[in-house]
């Protein structure tokens, strides 16, 4: 039987818990804390790192998604704070995807509107999101660039996923399933 190892933050406020993931791997815990800090735990229980996103979190709808090589991780937290143009219904709706492409690289805000669904490609080359607008953006593993953006669906994206090949990507609305290429055919 492997011992148990017990991880503590500190017990201010700003520090709580809010969302945590095992890598694919097992070989890392993520821990995303109300004040927008991201820690990085090995298994052993020692701290590998500590990164900042560049707000604290104001929500409980904070989600954590390693990619399949568990080399890089996708951050998404429902933002309540308006910004400047927005009421604080829209913002309520709005969350803010951060990515972390692994370890001496930043966490980069890579989007912000209402999303759907988030999910890495088998390769962990690619990050797809489908938001509000109906469109469908890739995003890139390695440095957090915007690879491909898809305007206008048909119909808003609620889900995607990918093939097992990485080569094709579905997605589904309400009422209708597509496939595409990364390419975009």
């Amino acid at each position: 039987q492997s011992p148990t190892v017990t991880i503590s933050t500190d017990h201010a406020p700003q520090t709580i818990p809010r969302s945590l993931a095992w890598s694919p791997n097992g070989e890392k815990l993520a821990i995303l804390t109300q004040d927008g800090t991201l820690q990085l735990w090995q298994r052993d229980g020692s701290l590998l790192a500590t990164l900042k996103t560049d707000h604290t979190l104001d929500s409980m709808d904070d989600h954590l998604l390693w990619s399949p090589t568990s080399e890089q991780l996708a951050i998404l937290s429902k933002d309540a704070r308006p910004r400047p143009h927005q009421t604080q219904e829209e913002a309520a709706k709005e969350a803010t995807v951060w990515l972390w492409s692994g370890q001496d690289t930043p966490i980069k805000t890579i989007h912000q509107a209402q999303i759907f669904s988030m999910r890495w490609s088998p390769d962990s080359e690619i990050l797809a999101l489908s938001d509000n607008s109906g469109g469908l953006t890739l995003w890139s593993g390695d440095d957090a660039s915007l690879l491909k953006r898809f305007d206008k669906n048909f119909e808003i994206i609620l889900d995607v996923s990918w093939s097992k090949d990485g080569q094709l990507l579905f997605t589904r609305g309400r009422s209708a399933v597509r496939s595409w290429t990364p390419a975009g055919e």
